[in-house]
């Protein structure tokens, strides 16, 4: 088995990194301090602007998804209202000819009333769950 030479500590013999020989920066003059914090004003500016622009765009993004999902939820109650009032059409016919009985009818036209009622109740009173944030 081949070992490895000890290992010599480092002394701190050259604290600077780079070298002894390693130029320090010369201080920035007021003028360049200025004309540097006017470009960063200006970028600052910029991305403010764009930030602004995207959030405008996500938030018109989102009012059309609701506005486009309220509407398909709209349909979809129509043709369910309608499938409804068919079937309770024809359970009333098949009662008027003696076909069906009368308390067909009633549990039929109770379920649909209460079908009814918690459909509206969610369209009107749309549940909110409030999720307290991480701590």
């Amino acid at each position: 088995m081949v070992k490895s030479p000890p290992r010599i500590p480092r002394l701190m013999a050259n604290p600077e990194p780079g070298g002894p020989d390693k130029e320090k920066g010369r201080p920035w003059t007021p003028g360049e301090m200025e004309s540097f914090m006017k470009e960063l004003g200006v970028i600052a500016d910029r991305l403010a602007d764009k930030y602004i622009a995207f959030e405008r765009e996500k938030w018109l993004h989102e009012v059309a998804m609701e506005n486009a999902v309220s509407k398909a939820d709209w349909k979809v109650l129509a043709i369910l209202m309608v499938f409804l009032a068919v079937v309770v059409t024809i359970v009333s016919v098949l009662v008027g000819f003696g076909k069906a009985s009368g308390d067909s009818l009633l549990f039929l036209i109770g379920t649909v009333a209460g079908y009814i009622f918690a459909l509206v109740q969610r369209h009107l009173f749309p549940e909110t769950v409030e999720v307290a944030p991480p701590e």
